[in-house]
């Protein structure tokens, strides 16, 4: 079940990466459109200036009149070349629109501007200059309808994908925290408690030894639970093998303790004016393979008994003994 919801985390979190690239390119789009409305506008300015410019010079003759003219035919190339560019105005088909604005100005131009720069005594037909000017005042208006249509269907595509993305951001978080309490549940469940019981049950050996550890499911667990158990039996054997060498060495001083006092010295009475003295210090150990004796044979003789065995320790003092006996 771990597992389930980790790949529904994974699955959330690369669901809402591509929510947020989705709407960095929506934001990217509107703002190249919003740039595009804002060209469209300096379109229309420019022709507007164009006819401004032709129309002072009509009435007054001056050349200079005409600056916003020659501005405007500079900044509408300018914008054409622009608006043709933009990535985000090729789905609307803005070139061929522009096509139509750029033969309407060239019809007005050809027909009403050139012949009045060339000549401004020449009489114009108001008419036709009128008419020339609104067919490309309408295909402008045309063009900014256009733009500002695709304009706020990516508004609105971007309003939509933003929305979407933060609620998939929210469930993703909710998802991962949900995850988190899940894991950490059955953490408790899987690993905390039962390392728990293994502790208590492996404290309570101490105290009884019929003390049972605990059976799990997970293999790991069981492994852990099986090494106690190991060592809880290698502990006892060892523990049975002191026990069974400390009663040996019980015995063996008992036995030790004894060969030592039978091999103690049994000097008798000296004669009078005599005083014997004597010390036995084994060589390893608390028994050693030597003894000696001394005594009165009768009024006027005396013995001496002395025994080395080769070796040291309890075999030397058990022949001892025996020599002695």
């Amino acid at each position: 079940m771990g597992c389930v919801f980790v790949a529904l985390v994974v699955f959330a979190v690369g669901l809402a990466a591509l929510m947020v690239r989705a709407w960095d390119r929506a934001v990217d789009r509107r703002g190249e459109l919003r740039v595009a409305a804002a060209e469209v506008a300096d379109l229309r300015l420019a022709y507007s200036d164009q006819e401004t410019g032709v129309r002072g010079y009509l009435l007054g003759g001056d050349p200079s009149f005409l600056q916003p003219y020659y501005s405007g035919v500079e900044l509408a190339e300018t914008m054409d070349r622009r608006l043709r560019a933009h990535a985000a105005t090729q789905e609307i088909d803005i070139g061929s629109q522009l096509d139509r604005v750029d033969r309407a100005a060239e019809r007005w131009t050809d027909g009403v501007a050139q012949p009045v720069i060339g000549d401004p005594s020449r009489a114009t037909d108001e008419d036709v200059a009128r008419t020339r000017f609104e067919a490309l005042r309408a295909e402008l208006v045309e063009l900014d309808s256009m733009v500002a249509r695709e304009l706020d269907r990516v508004m609105e595509r971007t309003d939509d994908v933003k929305r979407n993305t933060f609620a998939v951001l929210i469930a993703s978080a909710v998802a991962a925290f949900a995850a988190i309490a899940l894991i950490t549940v059955l953490f408790r469940r899987w690993i905390t408690q039962p390392l728990a019981e293994i502790g208590e049950s492996a404290r309570a050996l101490s105290s009884d030894e019929t003390q049972k550890l605990p059976d799990f499911e997970s293999a790991e667990l069981q492994e852990v639970v099986d090494a106690i158990r190991t060592l809880q039996d290698s502990l006892a054997r060892e523990r049975d093998r002191a026990v069974t060498a400390y009663r040996a060495l019980e015995q063996s001083a008992v036995l030790a303790v004894h060969v030592r006092s039978e091999l103690a010295d049994e000097i008798g009475d000296p004669p009078p004016g005599w005083a014997v003295g004597s010390a036995l210090v084994p060589a390893d150990g608390v028994v050693a393979g030597d003894c000696f004796d001394m005594g009165l044979l009768d009024q006027h003789h005396l013995y001496v008994v002395m025994v080395d065995v080769t070796g040291h320790g309890p075999g030397a003092a058990l022949d001892a003994l025996k020599s002695k006996s």
